[in-house]
């Protein structure tokens, strides 16, 4: 901002626009309660041992065994920040893991959810899939990591099965995953949707209508050769790919 000496009142304004959403996200981020069903202008910023402000996303739990208390995940823009507890409602909190399950993405793929009976017990999504006994102190990842088997990187949500307890469903960058066992062990229920999310670079041969080649949205590259079944390659994202025009044996991919 400066002032335009030949018009002392005109105020000249230079907007930066990540600079700018940086610092109102550092200024305004925090947890806020209202304890008169949100009426307007009763929202109040907690503190008591939260952090003053951060720039990542955060989510809440309350504990269903516990209705007094809640987990706050908090994220910065590329790391986590913590996992807070508090047993009062948030007047006070403590910060039970600071480890960087989200990796590089606070500002994109977390969550906590506490067990309906047990409010220690926590499932945890980050850039993997975690389990805490001991209300977060300590998380493990639980074993059958993408690509090996069904559970792929990044965790965004949860939903809980209404009729069966063990039954959740979690949702991560490889579409959605159901465990029947609590959290244990899942199977992949991505087969008979279309959501896949192709960049641009999408190659076709310009003599074989049959063959095809796509870079996915961190779901690696694909090749079709005339089946509903196409071929996956490599690991993460898939991005520009080429055929050559000359011969189709050769595809290109990054």
């Amino acid at each position: 901002m400066k002032v335009i000496k030949e018009q002392p009142h005109v105020l000249e304004f230079y907007y930066f626009p990540f600079v700018l959403d940086f610092f109102l996200r550092w200024m305004i981020m925090g947890v806020y309660r209202s304890l008169n069903s949100g009426a307007l202008g009763s929202f109040q910023k907690l503190g008591g041992g939260l952090p003053a402000s951060w720039t990542g996303k955060t989510m809440l739990a309350v504990c269903p065994d516990r209705p007094n208390a809640l987990y706050a995940d908090i994220g910065n823009d590329t790391s986590t920040l913590g996992l807070y507890y508090s047993g009062d409602q948030g007047g006070a909190w403590t910060l039970r893991n600071d480890s960087n399950y989200a990796g590089v993405q606070g500002w994109f793929s977390h969550y906590v959810r506490p067990h309906p009976q047990n409010c220690e017990n926590l499932m945890i999504g980050g850039q993997h899939y975690y389990r805490s006994n001991d209300g977060g102190r300590t998380i493990y990842v639980v074993g059958g990591q993408w690509p090996n088997n069904t559970l792929h990187l990044d965790h965004h949500a949860f939903a809980n099965s209404p009729v069966d307890m063990k039954t959740i469903y979690i949702g991560h960058d490889g579409g959605v995953s159901r465990t029947r066992d609590g959290g244990e062990t899942f199977e992949s229920m991505k087969q008979g949707y279309v959501t896949t999310q192709c960049y641009p670079g999408f190659s076709t041969s310009q003599t074989d209508s049959n063959l095809a080649i796509a870079g996915l949205q961190d779901n690696q590259i694909l090749v079709y050769r005339g089946t509903e079944n196409w071929t996956l390659y490599t690991t993460g994202d898939g991005t520009y790919t080429a055929i050559d025009p000359n011969n189709n044996q050769i595809l290109y991919a990054a």
